[in-house]
């Protein structure tokens, strides 16, 4: 199953500063701010990377070396024919690994929890019998798989999955001590081992194969054989064998999301739809959006008021595409290419400026009318350094963007029109460590350089923590700088608690604040004066085998430091606001 379907954590506040916008921009330079900031931003990336680098390997070392896997206990579990086990019905024996002569043994890590697995462990369950009746299982090499249970906190869920799956047996991971000993990190994840000779073999010599994720039993197919001597090109399984079983060379997902911010005097409602497709060699990701935002505009106070200005309603909309490309032939490094492009207003900070100045202006041979476009190009890579544990991406990405400008008076030479075209060239950084079963780690450097602007410096992390079998935690943070003066920072927590075995629930605030853009006090300036946002909201999300359903809801409290002298005309626009939001997600895999 191919699912993007989360939480939806990134989106920034309806009012958080963010590049590029329409504003006029006012660019206060500081000999050697360039110097400066380009040292620090190179300093923190390269060295909280070669941290989490280097700490990743050593964990990755550790866990190698840390203990002898093939003697870590399991617990198997019989179910036989019955068709409604439980505890007292179904019978369990401790077990290990143990050295097994010619066996070669699949490890099949699954999870009741886990709706790809649940597709992964019916097609596995019938790889040993299609030995079997194609007569490939010679006695020197005998095909096992051994399906285990990382999650046995309910025995009534993971019977429930055997049931489903067909299983007679399997074996319970406890804390899932084996699947992490073995490199695991994601499910559905799958190990082959080949026999030890005389019991004297290196543990780590007997794996020929970890794989996360299920691509079809060919490719395992084609590993065992391999090792077996034996030609690939083995009969298909009768059609009572592979009944249930699906091999797909490709797996599609489509999905529908819809948002609502709404306060007393803005709405923003978008719309998007997106379709994925997986194959063995590519990764694609098409998306359009559609936006519609709108304002009840109202005109500053006198003085600043101009007799001509009126309140009125306006709305405008968006309409946005992208692709995603990404090569996927490697194991460990994937390409991707991606393209996007968007007209109209992007927010309504840039559509209250534009009725502001077509109101005040508009009458003037200087002004024009505007019509906001804008589109990005961008190429990267991932890159798994640690096998299965830690993946570095890094991205560059240049945008061009036809904005609204703003305009300034002045006695000469009288109406000024500000940039209307603005470049901007974005790299970006991001390591990606699991550094266990329950806990994984994800931190972000960027670099953002737009014309007119000073560069901007940006660091965003996050932790995510299990804390037991049903309970998740989350947090994230972030800052970021752009000389002279510009600051911000934020911090969100959010917990989860699983339901059932396929519904979530779960709760989080978020704090954002800055220091105010860039103002110039000798001209009359759009710039934003300080703002701190707290974000709560709570969600509930559904995950089937195919169908996956998420529902958030919550609000923005914004509260805007008085404004200056030069940004007092916009008074209304940089106003207290409480927004409500609503968010609404559907997917389905196919």
């Amino acid at each position: 199953m191919v699912s993007s379907l989360g939480w939806n954590r990134d989106r920034p506040f309806p009012e958080e500063s963010v590049l590029p916008d329409a504003r006029p921009a006012s660019k206060q330079h500081d000999d050697g701010a360039d110097v400066e900031l380009w040292k620090r931003a190179l300093v923190t990336a390269i060295g909280s990377l070669g941290l989490l680098f280097f700490s990743g390997t050593v964990l990755s070392e550790d866990k190698r070396q840390g203990s002898e896997w093939d003697q870590i206990p399991l617990v198997q579990r019989s179910l036989g024919s019955l068709t409604q086990p439980t505890e007292e019905t179904v019978e369990a024996k401790q077990t290990t690994l143990g050295v097994r002569e010619n066996h070669i043994l699949v490890l099949d890590f699954f999870a009741p929890w886990c709706a790809p697995c649940l597709e992964a462990s019916r097609a596995l369950n019938t790889l040993e019998a299609s030995y079997r009746k194609t007569g490939k299982q010679p006695v020197k090499a005998i095909v096992e798989v051994l399906p285990i249970n990382i999650d046995v906190s309910s025995l009534e869920r993971s019977n429930a999955f055997a049931t489903r799956v067909g299983l007679d047996a399997y074996f319970g991971d406890s804390e899932g001590r084996l699947f992490e000993a073995l490199g695991g990190t994601s499910l559905p994840y799958i190990v082959v081992l080949i026999p030890s000779e005389d019991g004297k073999d290196d543990l780590d010599e007997r794996i020929i194969l970890k794989q996360s994720g299920f691509f079809g039993l060919d490719p395992l197919r084609a590993v065992i054989d391999k090792y077996r001597n034996l030609p690939s090109d083995l009969p298909e399984p009768s059609p009572e064998v592979r009944a249930g079983t699906k091999t797909r060379s490709a797996e599609d997902a489509f999905e529908f999301s819809s948002e609502l911010l709404s306060s007393t005097d803005v709405s923003i409602f978008d719309l998007a739809v997106r379709w994925r497709r997986r194959t063995s060699k590519t990764d694609l990701d098409f998306s359009l959006t559609r936006s519609l935002n709108r304002i009840e505009y109202q005109p500053p106070f006198p003085p600043y008021a101009y007799s001509d200005e009126t309140p009125l309603v306006r709305s405008e909309i968006t309409s946005g595409m992208r692709v995603i490309a990404k090569r996927t032939t490697s194991e460990t490094f994937a390409p991707y290419l991606e393209i996007g492009g968007y007209e109209g207003f992007t927010d309504h900070r840039s559509l209250w400026m534009d009725e502001r100045y077509r109101q005040t202006e508009g009458g003037s041979p200087e002004y024009r009318t505007a019509s906001p476009w804008g589109f990005d190009a961008g190429l990267g890579f991932r890159r798994e350094y640690v096998p299965l544990s830690a993946f570095l991406e890094a991205g560059l990405t240049y945008q061009f963007d036809r904005v609204s400008p703003g305009y300034t008076r002045s006695l000469t030479p009288g109406l000024q029109r500000g940039e209307d075209k603005l470049d901007t060239w974005a790299f970006r950084l991001s390591t990606e460590n699991a550094l266990s079963v329950r806990l994984r780690t994800l931190h972000e450097c960027s670099l953002i350089d737009t014309s007119g602007r000073e560069l901007r410096f940006s660091y965003a992390g996050s932790l995510a923590r299990s804390l037991s079998e049903r309970w998740v935690l989350r947090a994230d943070w972030g800052l970021s700088k752009e000389k002279p003066r510009f600051n911000s920072r934020s911090l969100g927590l959010y917990l989860e608690r699983e339901i059932t075995g396929s519904t979530f629930a779960g709760g989080g605030l978020r704090w954002y604040g800055d220091s105010g853009e860039i103002e110039d006090k000798k001209i009359i300036s759009s710039a934003a004066p300080a703002l701190h946002t707290v974000h709560p909201d709570v969600g509930i999300k559904w995950i089937g085998s195919q169908l996956a359903a998420r529902i958030n809801a919550g609000a923005y409290f914004s509260r805007y430091a008085e404004t200056g002298t030069g940004t007092v005309e916009f008074f209304h626009l940089y106003q207290d606001r409480d927004w409500l939001f609503f968010d609404f997600a559907l997917s389905y895999s196919f």
